[in-house]
């Protein structure tokens, strides 16, 4: 199961499985937060480079800021532990003024292209956070000083943690990153190497 929650003032979350996917509306500081699904977008692709990277689209510029090993999750209620997993740290900057953004929840990667990710009955594998820069700030002061987003309007910051089996000493990641505005998505493709974050 996989757990998607905006932050404001409070928290509030919504619960997702991998087969059932529904749009969710909620409020993320003021702006009106859409999580949309879609079908086609355009799409950017990487080198393998070191992190971090940026890569620019042409309605945001996205930066996978930071991967760190982490074999566990915290839903607010209850830990889930793993053998190993990684968490990525995302800063997506608009291009311009735009509301409404959307996303689709990438929950999984793959190593040599083999998926990492594994189901595990009764337990959280895959959780996303979309935060606010100032936020992002007050839970994780010294990562939003690490990556530059302590003082950023307009920006917003994805923690995506994936968990499961124990990860391989080294090989190449794909990770894959959807972000836009209204109805329309981008896709970012985002490679680097297993042993260079580990």
């Amino acid at each position: 199961m996989v757990y998607l929650y905006y932050m404001t003032g409070l928290l509030q979350k919504t619960p997702r499985t991998r087969e059932s996917f529904r749009p969710f509306r909620g409020v993320l500081t003021g702006t009106v937060l859409f999580l949309l699904y879609f079908s086609s977008c355009a799409s950017f692709s990487a080198r393998t480079e070191k992190i971090p990277v940026t890569q620019k689209g042409g309605m945001s510029e996205v930066t996978l800021a930071i991967v760190e090993r982490q074999n566990f999750i915290n839903d607010g209620e209850r830990t889930y532990t793993h053998p190993d997993g990684l968490v990525f740290y995302f800063v997506i900057n608009p291009a311009g003024e735009r509301s409404y953004p959307a996303i689709k929840d990438s929950q999984n990667f793959t190593i040599d292209g083999n998926e990492y990710w594994r189901n595990l009955p009764g337990s959280i594998d895959s959780y996303t956070v979309i935060y606010s820069p100032g936020i992002f700030a007050l839970e994780h002061p010294a990562v939003a000083e690490k990556i530059g987003v302590v003082n950023k309007p307009g920006a917003f910051v994805q923690k995506t943690i994936i968990c499961g089996e124990k990860l391989p000493p080294k090989g190449l990641v794909r990770y894959v990153f959807h972000f836009g505005f209204e109805q329309e998505l981008e896709e970012f493709e985002f490679l680097f190497r297993l042993q260079d974050v580990l």
